[in-house]
């Protein structure tokens, strides 16, 4: 997902300066000058992370910082930016879909982002994973509704018309190994749900089973996976290097 750090006043950072810092707080980053003035960047940088492979510039102004990334390290990489600016200068941090945005205060915390974000980390022994449809759901969400009551009639799945709200509609399924939450987003095309591995995959696979979109590829912390007609649980756990019990 790309994000954005703003400073929506007067302050930015010299390049030399952020380039400093950075290196100072993630010595393994590449750094990068941009010579080319047509480009709007000044600096582009590749981090490696806990969660993903960062991919980011600084504007030439040094008041925005843009970056690819998951949304726990973003987190930690909108802090830090925070923290070089002065307490009274006021950033906004936002994702490119708008779907999450706040102003970025001094005392702004990991959690107050997780929640502008709408982003429940996932409890120990379980994974979060996005099911990104490339190019649409490919039949309207209010089917996938039906067809998910359907196939787990005990399952809670609630909608919402207020737009608003960030997801059209989630979901609490009772499975064999945990209770798989989640929901799918309004502004993007994107299932993002929580749960046992061995759940999860199979709740893909259903999805993959119903859904006539032209791509499905699964993302979760361990990789990200095409999902084709006739995968197995077992086949997407040995691409996790999960050996199931």
């Amino acid at each position: 997902m790309s994000f954005f750090v703003m400073s929506t006043g007067s302050w930015g950072i010299a390049a030399q300066e952020f380039a400093h810092q950075m290196g100072a707080r993630w010595p393994g980053v590449v750094i990068r000058e941009v010579h080319n003035p047509a480009m709007t960047d000044c600096l582009d940088f590749d981090l490696v992370m806990p969660h993903s492979r960062v991919d980011g510039g600084l504007s030439r102004s040094g008041k925005a910082l843009s970056f690819d990334s998951d949304i726990r390290d973003a987190a930690q990489i909108a802090l830090w930016f925070r923290s070089l600016a002065p307490v009274s200068a006021p950033l906004v941090f936002c994702d490119e879909s708008m779907s999450g945005m706040l102003d970025l205060e001094p005392g702004t915390t990991e959690a107050d982002i997780f929640q502008a974000f709408d982003y429940t980390p996932a409890p120990p022994g379980w994974m979060n994973h996005d099911l990104i449809p490339r190019g649409g759901w490919g039949v309207p969400v209010q089917r996938l509704v039906q067809q998910m009551r359907e196939h787990w009639p005990s399952a809670r799945v609630v909608e919402s018309d207020d737009p608003d709200t960030r997801w059209v509609f989630e979901f609490h399924v009772p499975m064999t190994h945990s209770e798989v939450t989640g929901n799918v987003r309004r502004r993007v095309n994107a299932m993002v749900f929580t749960g046992d591995l061995r759940d999860c995959a199979e709740l893909a696979l259903w999805c993959r089973s119903v859904v006539p979109a032209e791509e499905l590829l699964l993302m979760c912390d361990q990789g990200s996976l095409g999902l084709n007609e006739g995968m197995s649980v077992d086949d997407i756990l040995r691409a996790w290097s999960t050996t199931p019990e």
